[in-house]
């Protein structure tokens, strides 16, 4: 099974990392080039970071225009409207001068977009003492020249664009933080009643009412030893459910290669029995990984999580290293999370939970649940094929993530310069919607998105509806990438009336879900190793480890190394899948500890039925040639073939579909009657398989075969 373009089962819980995608669709699919201005003309500099709204006609991304002579560059917001049938597509371009990037986020409605921007204040000298009253007053100085302003407040940001016909400008300032850059992308409720940052230690999520004066902010922290918020965060359609990054603070600021190793982490908000209380505020690990969980994404109702791993997971035929996505359901009790695909990073999940798009092998590449169970059936096509070409092929990964409308019907991704998505090849990177009806309709016919609507482009400077002066004490904070810069104000800023209720580190097995690749039932085994993770400050006994009844017969587990874990300690519980019955089976290994608490890793496999062979003719007399046909067996092994019990014997090369072919001239004076062929069977991998063959005549017992092989069987 191919990784692009290929129906795909979640059975095996792994899509191969090397294929050959399926159908050409590159010659009828064409990206739609949304970084353009009024007149379809692309703009020019550098245009990333895109968000889309539900419905995938509205999209805002971030535009830098390069630097000139001794201008610096510049980077600005784009708001573009996506033309349907005679409506022209609108654009805004949001004029913001900024000398450093910013990143917008999209409500899902289209109306609201949030970003935050740093501004300047001035410096204010402190006053000069009054002279003796002995010394004659001084002659008049001449007026100062006024201090230069230093940028070190950042506001954080709301455009709303559903307040009349078109697109208008509307910008409010819902607060004033300290920092020296603007902080990473936000997220945002689908209605755009609630957004939330990530800033430094804490994710700051702000109520749209919000103003600098009256800040209606809660500061929710990752339970647990300081931690410093990653640059990605997601939030439900309801802004109940907030998924994030953090990790500890342990690496050194001054080595940008000392990285830390996040975990993703929940956050759910729930009102208070009675009305006046404030909110319930509960935060927990969701997701820990000794080597790093990150890039959550969260569907609309809260239900599904998809995160991208970058732990070692010891699955057979996938490398020890590298980046796994993993999906949770929360549907379920205890949340399972399975692997989802590997060699992928920075999922971004449909609101509905059906599509997921992602960066793999050089190309976006977008997902499609085709069952009841979420992707436990799939279909995976190629967003952005190149163009003028006859095979699938991505033109690059993303520059900084796609990401899929609600009910992943748009995708829109940027791309570096000079990809082959448009004939002629742009400079610079751009941002391109692409329709996913067209990528799975079968077979694609040509169609090419139009892009020729134009309506003048509108440039303004947002006016903001509240002052300018920064208020004498201000929220500080600091964006998740400058860890070095000292918060000098305590978290009593908070919103009095909130409260948090935080869960303690529990003991988890890491990873939580393990899939063995197909085994051969009676006869096949397979190994593994999963840790049993302790991430708290205190030690933990361990009281049992089990596999629960239903899989007990194809699952067994040696857990000797595990009985006391350390405060950060792990041991290793090994695993043995060995399938009695076919098809589809999982099973449960539940740890409990001396507090009751218990951990669980979810086991799934596949038991693929016993080898056979067969023989082409079945009765055959003296001189005539047969053919020995094998099936099942391991693909890539080298098996012991055996014609006559051992009269003559050859090995055999198994073919990349577990199969090969034999052909045997039965000799004159081959004695009649039954012939045996047998292959030997191998420790853990498969039983003897034979087969039976019925020699019509003969005149006496000589060497009664000559084997040939056909080109399956070497």
């Amino acid at each position: 099974m191919g990784a692009i373009g290929a129906l795909g089962v979640a059975a095996i819980g792994l899509v191969d990392i090397v294929g050959a995608p399926t159908g050409a669709q590159s010659a009828d699919v064409r990206a739609e080039l949304v970084s353009a201005d009024g007149v379809n003309v692309a703009l020019t500099g550098i245009s990333t970071n895109p968000s889309i709204s539900g419905a995938g006609d509205v999209v805002v991304f971030s535009n830098e225009t390069p630097a000139i002579d001794e201008l610096p560059a510049e980077h600005d917001l784009v708001v573009r409207k996506r033309s349907v049938g005679d409506t022209p597509a609108e654009v805004l371009l949001i004029d913001l001068n900024s000398p450093q990037p910013i990143i917008a986020a999209l409500s899902g409605d289209g109306c609201t977009v949030a970003y935050s921007a740093m501004v300047d204040r001035p410096v204010v000298d402190p006053p000069a003492e009054e002279p003796p009253a002995a010394e004659p007053e001084p002659a008049p100085e001449p007026e100062p020249e006024p201090e230069p302003l230093h940028p070190e407040v950042v506001e954080l940001r709301t455009l709303a664009l559903c307040g009349a016909p078109g697109i208008e400008a509307a910008t409010t300032v819902l607060d004033r933080v300290e920092g020296m850059t603007p902080l990473a992308a936000p997220a945002l409720s689908s209605d755009g009643t609630t957004i939330v940052w990530p800033a430094d230690d804490s994710v700051l999520a702000y109520a749209a009412t919000s103003t600098p004066d009256v800040p209606d902010v809660i500061e929710i922290s990752a339970p647990g030893a300081e931690f410093l918020i990653g640059g990605h965060l997601d939030i439900s359609a309801d802004g109940s459910i907030i998924v994030f990054e953090a990790g500890p603070l342990t690496a050194d600021p001054e080595d940008a290669a000392d990285e830390i190793a996040a975990s993703v982490f929940i956050t759910t908000i729930e009102p208070a029995d009675v009305v006046t209380d404030p909110p319930v505020i509960t935060t927990e690990l969701f997701a820990p990984s000794a080597d790093g969980s990150s890039w959550p994404t969260i569907s609309s109702d809260g239900a599904l999580v998809i995160y991208q791993s970058d732990q070692q997971l010891p699955i057979d035929g996938v490398p020890a290293e590298g980046d796994y996505l993993v999906i949770a359901d929360r549907t379920v009790a205890p949340v399972g999370h399975q692997v989802l695909t590997t060699g992928a990073v920075r999922p971004d999940l449909s609101g509905d939970g059906t599509a997921v798009v992602y960066d793999v092998l050089g190309s976006v590449q977008i997902r499609r649940s085709d069952s009841t169970v979420p992707f436990a059936e799939f279909t995976e096509k190629i967003v952005n094929p190149k163009i003028d070409v006859e095979f699938d092929e991505g033109a690059a990964d993303s520059v900084t993530g796609a990401v899929v409308s609600a009910d992943g019907g748009v995708v829109a991704f940027d791309q570096p310069a000079s990809v082959q998505l448009s004939t002629p090849i742009l400079a610079g990177a751009h941002v391109w919607l692409q329709d996913a009806a067209p990528l799975f309709a079968p077979p694609p016919t040509s169609t090419t998105i139009d892009n020729t609507t134009t309506t003048t482009i509108a440039v303004t400077q947002p006016t903001v509806s509240v002052a300018t002066t920064t208020p004498a004490t201000t929220r500080v904070t600091t964006r998740n990438t400058t860890p070095n810069t000292t918060r000098t104000t305590p978290r009593s800023t908070t919103r009095a009336t909130t409260t948090t209720t935080t869960v303690p580190l529990p003991v988890v097995f890491d990873p939580a879900a393990f899939d063995f690749a197909p085994t051969i039932i009676n006869a096949g085994r397979r190994t593994a190793s999963v840790d049993l993770f302790n991430p708290s400050a205190a030690p933990v006994t361990v009281v049992s480890i089990v596999v629960d009844v239903a899989g007990a017969a194809d699952f067994t587990i040696d857990p000797t190394e595990c009985t006391t874990l350390a405060a950060g300690a792990r041991c290793a519980v090994g695993i043995t899948f060995g399938p009695t019955t076919t098809g589809e089976l999982t099973a449960n290994v539940v740890a409990t500890m001396s507090d009751a608490t218990t951990a669980t890793v979810a086991l799934r496999g596949v038991g693929a039925p016993e080898p056979t062979m067969s023989v082409q003719p079945g009765v055959a007399s003296n001189g005539q040639v047969i053919t020995v046909f094998g099936s099942g067996f391991p693909a890539g092994a080298s098996v012991d073939f055996d014609w006559n019990r051992g009269q003559v014997r050859s090995a055999i090369l198994i073919d990349d579909v577990g199969g090969f072919s034999k052909t045997v001239i039965v000799l004159p004076n081959t004695a009649s009657g039954p012939a045996d062929i047998a292959v030997a069977g191998q420790v853990d991998l498969f039983g003897d398989v034979t087969a039976t063959v019925l020699v019509s005549d003969s005149s006496s017992r000589g060497n009664t075969a000559v084997l040939g092989s056909s080109a399956l069987g070497r």
